[in-house]
């Protein structure tokens, strides 16, 4: 999303983007209980969706996206910096939605199926 944000002079370069999705995926390996969030292969514990696991987490992704957000800010222009706070603005809105109707289908006792886990990091 962030990628197709970009024209003209301010479309990433080849080696912004290499350099950008490096420092993306060092800092969320740099945080196992958020590398957990992002493991599509791990299948989740509908029990754990409570309003306080939903706040834990979003705070957790909060402090991730500050780091992401100063490592690109060594990456990018201020233009493409500045879309890529909106991106980032734009995931976090879509996190906190998608978890928030997780707890109320699955959390908090209820039975359910299973749920996509939203990525947080496009570009």
């Amino acid at each position: 999303m962030f990628k197709t944000a970009l024209a003209g002079a301010d479309a990433l370069r080849e080696q912004q983007e290499h350099d950008l999705i490096l420092a993306l995926y060092d800092e969320r390996k740099a945080s196992p209980e958020i590398a957990k969030f992002y493991d599509k292969s791990a299948q989740p514990d509908p029990s754990t969706f409570t309003e306080s696991f939903i706040t834990n987490q979003l705070a957790m992704l909060a402090k991730m996206r500050e780091k992401c957000t100063e490592r690109a800010a060594k990456v990018l222009n201020a233009s493409q910096l500045s879309e890529f706070k909106k991106s980032q603005e734009q995931m976090r809105t879509m996190q906190e939605m998608g978890m928030k109707m997780a707890v109320q289908m699955f959390g908090q006792g209820k039975s359910g199926g299973q749920y996509e886990r939203t990525p947080g990091i496009y570009l």
